[in-house]
């Protein structure tokens, strides 16, 4: 019952802070120098054969300077079949392994669906329990989830509008990992928290399997559920005090005559997208309603980004109090060139930017400026890595014969100077299991390292390290010179 009241005091505490730009100044460093090499595990391991290789490909990682192993905890497995009741016989099984290899853990508590598309490697699906979970509160399965401006719902991970009622769900599933593993915590070199889809701060807002949110399009806005809604119309009654003032303010709309009149874009037809002609016409940019509906969704998930992170903060108490947070930030580098003919529109989409005339400026941490500010805040009161992906990619317009207005190696260089100038602890990963097996790519992620204070790297996944030969020879030489370079400076 305690940590039920503390996630709901999350709810007054963490929105309540300035929230307000302010640009870098000088912070008092801390010491980000102790270099980690970690590789992910698969997805899931079901046969023996795959038990067999995995052991394999940990003896070979070990050989080669990896310190740890990274583990996604399904909670879809873990607590599939009903509220409280756990089951870790796989992940007892795996943990076995990595120790006896003499490899530490990096365990990732995965809230988020594992695959559930034909092809994919995995179908962990979020606890099918949990979408009937509140009906005694009036909540249906809709109420929970993410709804598209194409009009679709998204079951990847629960909709951050329904914290309050989900958080203290994942705080009992980190308390029975903190239980169940408590006497390992000293193997244990992080813990990673996951904060949407894909385990990354973000919106479902891109989907492979839908084409018109697909990459490399500008993606779907995800503001258009009941309870995404009403937030919206909340935010603007507060920002301008009452419903006259909200209709000065937003003179591109009629004079509101009721606040449920107030509603994110709906400029286009569904089939193309409610929020088409909003984006294609610069109205994020140009107008006042554009930028305030904008800067609502982004401050939403930084929110929601930070109650995740204090109630892991909360819950890995204990054995588990010097055991760093980590959380990973998506990299959306596609149509981010100034020659897109939507420029940044995927990120503001995706929630990690929101619109303003200073994406450009370091001043504004190239858009990423509030983020990092709470990443700041919370290393207040407990080490919190941020990790961010595709070291590997290139500035390229075209990739793969489409024209993706790509800028993958500018938006690194821009998040990691953001961290930086807010002292916000940083890792490093490559997006694609290919990314480790190029000479291309590797350059890619040894020019990441040079020009900016990543302090370890996740590489996905320890079989392009340990099967590959060009994975596994640039590995070994980069940990080597990495643990060099550590070593020469204390």
């Amino acid at each position: 019952m305690l940590r039920i009241l503390f996630i709901l005091i999350i709810f007054t505490t963490a929105c309540t802070e300035n929230k307000t730009d302010k640009n870098p100044g000088q912070h008092e460093k801390r010491d980000f120098s102790q270099f980690s090499a970690n590789a992910m595990a698969p997805l899931v391991m079901e046969s023996d054969a795959e038990w067999q290789e995995f052991e394999e490909q940990i003896t070979i990682a070990k050989s080669i300077g990896v310190n740890a192993i990274s583990v996604d905890i399904w909670w879809g497995l873990v607590e599939a079949k009903t509220d409280n009741q756990f089951d870790w016989q796989y992940y007892d099984k795996i943990f076995a392994i990595i120790l006896k290899a003499e490899l530490h853990i990096v365990p990732i508590m995965s809230v988020h669906r594992c695959g559930g598309y034909e092809g994919d490697a995995c179908n962990y699906p979020v606890p099918d329990w949990i979408w009937t979970h509140f009906e005694s509160k009036g909540m249906t399965k809709s109420d929970l989830m993410f709804k598209g401006e194409n009009g679709v719902e998204n079951d990847e991970f629960v909709s951050l509008w329904q914290d309050e009622l989900i958080i203290p769900q994942y705080v009992e599933f980190m308390d029975a990992f903190n239980k169940q593993y408590q006497q390992h915590s000293d193997k244990f070199d992080e813990i990673n928290i996951s904060l949407g889809p894909s385990g990354e701060l973000r919106y479902p807002a891109y989907n492979p399997r839908d084409e018109r949110c697909a990459y490399p399009t500008r993606g779907c806005f995800q503001a258009y559920s009941k309870q995404a809604i009403q937030d919206f119309q909340k935010y603007a009654i507060e920002k301008y005090s009452n419903l006259d003032a909200v209709s000065e303010a937003w003179p591109s709309h009629t004079n509101f005559k009721s606040v449920s009149e107030i509603l994110p874009p709906m400029n286009s037809p569904i089939e193309k997208g409610y929020a088409e002609s909003f984006i294609a016409n610069n109205q994020h940019l140009e107008t006042q309603y554009g930028r305030d509906f904008s800067e609502w969704y982004h401050q939403a998930l930084v929110d929601h980004g930070e109650r995740m992170i204090r109630a892991a903060i909360q819950s890995f108490d204990g054995a588990f109090s010097d055991v760093p947070i980590g959380v990973k930030l998506a990299g959306i580098h596609w149509l981010m060139s100034p020659r897109a003919p939507r420029p940044r529109a995927t990120e503001i989409a995706v929630g990690t930017i929101y619109a303003s005339d200073q994406l450009n400026q370091r001043s504004s941490g190239f858009g990423y400026g509030r983020l990092m500010k709470m990443l700041e805040r919370v290393n207040q009161d407990r080490l919190v890595f941020l990790h961010f992906t595709n070291l590997e990619g290139d500035d390229s317009d075209i990739v793969d014969g489409r024209h993706t207005y790509s800028m993958a190696k500018t938006l690194v260089n821009n998040v990691a100077t953001a961290a930086t100038d807010n002292n916000v602890p940083l890792k490093g990963e490559n997006a694609m299991g290919h990314g480790v097996e190029s000479d291309h790519a590797w350059d890619n992620i040894e020019q990441s390292f040079k020009r900016n204070e990543f302090s370890g790297i996740t590489v996905l996944r320890v079989e392009n390290i340990t099967r590959n030969k060009i994975g596994k020879s640039r590995m070994k030489k980069f940990i080597a010179q990495k643990k060099q370079a550590v070593d020469s400076n204390e």
